[in-house]
């Protein structure tokens, strides 16, 4: 019930394409396709894929369509917008209808769009579907309402959530997605750019320049950075114009520091990060030495070995970067493995995708999202004596950079 519209709808849009394709094996893949229709055993999702293959053959029976109008509320996104694009390829006047069902059931912020989908039932299992199903949302919109203004939000979503870095979670929906918004690029004209633009900060032109398809397809985005003594105290204009066509992205970011003796922690109940530190004590276990964590109050001696607690509330959000600067005169213990302790915390354990210890900081980072609450440890070693400041632990979506909590910062004597 995948594969075979999958294989049919492939090898109709190649000979659109121009490729040599053999009509009696499409012929022999419709039959099947109508067939599973009429028994109707696959699930909504499945039956709007497979009425979706045949309508890129031409118009599709009516009775396939109509059989499939009054599932549309046991179908996933992707499953409707499938509905939405046989039903326009059949020019059934019901496809805005979809569309308008599609546009609704959104999920959206100030920058993305996406659609979620929970369950990949075209294949039948657990799986996020969310790529795919915005993608197909994307391109049945791009049909019917081709001025929405969900689609940029839409494709900034899908370029944001590449959970391989340059691709999605495996190569169907890698595929999926790339063939879902291509109308959309057409439109947008998006590789294709020519126009110019300028950009002012508080009355003052800061950059100019024309952008072609040669920037468009360039590795790395055109930038402009400002000097903070070119910038005034209060309130920023910033303003961005364009004259000619194609699309043009752009983001602002603001970079500081205080001088303040204590920076209170930010963010809010939603997302938020706190900071602890113990103290790691050894202890004799029978013939064996093991660990005790122990509360710390801000003393230590060179030596002594601290444990860092760090604790994220951020529900739904992904691709989290957690960076935890560490003291000034204190060191990594990058094997905290070897640490057997005589009571574990539940919070001790692995449960960052990924872990990097550089001079100054730890970096740790999360790609799924968490139901609730994110917990990590690491450890360090003391080993200069001093009076060191710790500054603010941060986290913040790597791809949502109005999103950002912190922690507190706190001092630190070593004598």
């Amino acid at each position: 019930p995948f594969m075979t519209p999958y294989v049919v709808a492939g090898l109709l849009e190649g000979r659109t394409a121009g490729s040599s394709v053999r009509q009696d094996v499409i012929d022999r893949g419709a039959a099947w396709l109508r067939a599973e229709l009429q028994k109707g055993n696959a699930n909504p999702d499945q039956r709007a894929y497979m009425v979706y293959a045949l309508s890129l053959g031409g118009p599709v029976d009516k009775a396939f369509l109509d059989g499939l109008w009054n599932d549309q509320a046991k179908m996933t996104n992707y499953g409707l917008a499938l509905y939405g694009l046989a039903l326009h390829l059949s020019k059934d006047a019901r496809a805005p209808q979809v569309a308008a069902s599609l546009e609704s059931a959104v999920k959206d912020s100030a920058l993305e769009a996406w659609w979620p989908a929970n369950r990949d039932n075209l294949l039948d299992f657990t799986a996020d579907a969310t790529p795919e199903a915005t993608a197909f949302a994307m391109k049945l919109l791009t049909a019917i309402h081709p001025d929405s203004p969900l689609l940029p939000k839409a494709a900034a979503w899908l370029v944001n959530n590449r959970n391989g870095g340059y691709y999605w979670n495996t190569t169907k929906q890698t595929a999926m997605v790339i063939f879902g918004i291509t109308d959309y690029l057409k439109i947008s004209r998006e590789l294709s750019p020519s126009f110019n633009y300028t950009v002012t900060v508080n009355g003052q032109q800061v950059a100019a320049k024309r952008f072609t398809q040669a920037d468009a397809l360039a590795p790395a985005p055109a930038s402009v950075r400002i000097p903070s003594e070119q910038l005034k105290d209060g309130k920023m204009d910033i303003r961005v114009t364009k004259t000619g066509q194609g699309r043009l992205y752009w983001s602002a970011r603001a970079e500081y520091f205080s001088t303040e003796d204590r920076i209170s922690r930010t963010g809010d109940t939603s997302f938020s990060l706190e900071r602890e530190y113990f103290r790691v004590t050894p202890v004799r276990q029978g013939e064996k030495i093991v660990h005790r964590l122990d509360s710390f109050n801000g003393n230590a001696v060179p030596g002594e070995v601290l444990a860092v607690h760090l604790k994220l509330q951020s529900a739904g959000l992904r691709y989290l970067i957690i960076e935890d600067p560490i003291p000034a005169g204190a060191e990594f213990i990058e094997r905290d493995d070897l640490y057997d302790l005589s009571e574990k915390p539940k919070w001790w354990g692995y449960w960052y995708t990924r872990r990097e210890f550089h001079d100054d900081r730890a970096a740790l980072f999360q790609t799924y999202p968490s139901t609730g609450v994110s917990e990590f440890t690491y450890l360090i070693k003391i080993v200069n004596p001093g009076r060191f400041r710790v500054s603010p632990a941060t986290a913040q979506p790597m791809y949502q950079p109005e999103l950002i909590t912190t922690t507190e910062s706190r001092t630190m004597e070593v004598r």
